[in-house]
């Protein structure tokens, strides 16, 4: 059975130092994308409910995913969630989706996302 990566907090995201890869690699900062994430989430209307981050045990690898106020409805609302690396394992990736908050499962639609190689202006477009 596969282990589950270890839930994370926001100040510890920020605490993970930054790789210092090749001249070809652009560092996405957890958190540039924390702090813009939650300022655009924000200034279009949205209300974070939680937050919720996960990271590996170096902290190189991250998720973060915001559950959103949307209406009123008793079972399903929106989120927001992203994923980065400073070890080159994966793009950055962002998306929009729902869930259900009986049972915490997640829908993400290929339309409602977008994902970045980590190479020349990535950081600038991730905002």
């Amino acid at each position: 059975m596969p282990r589950r990566t270890p839930d994370a907090t926001r100040d510890y995201l920020k605490k993970v130092p930054l790789p210092t890869h090749a001249s070809t690699y652009t560092v996405i900062e957890h958190e540039t994308v924390i702090v813009n994430a939650l300022a655009q989430l924000k200034l279009r209307g949205f209300t974070v409910e939680t937050e919720h981050y996960r990271a590996n045990n170096s902290g190189d690898v991250a998720v973060g995913v915001y559950h959103l106020k949307y209406k009123n409805d008793p079972e399903l609302g929106m989120m927001f969630a992203w994923a980065n690396s400073y070890d080159k394992t994966m793009r950055f990736k962002c998306a929009v989706g729902g869930f259900v908050r009986a049972s915490h499962g997640t829908m993400v639609g290929d339309d409602f996302s977008w994902s970045r190689k980590h190479t020349g202006t990535a950081d600038q477009e991730m905002i």
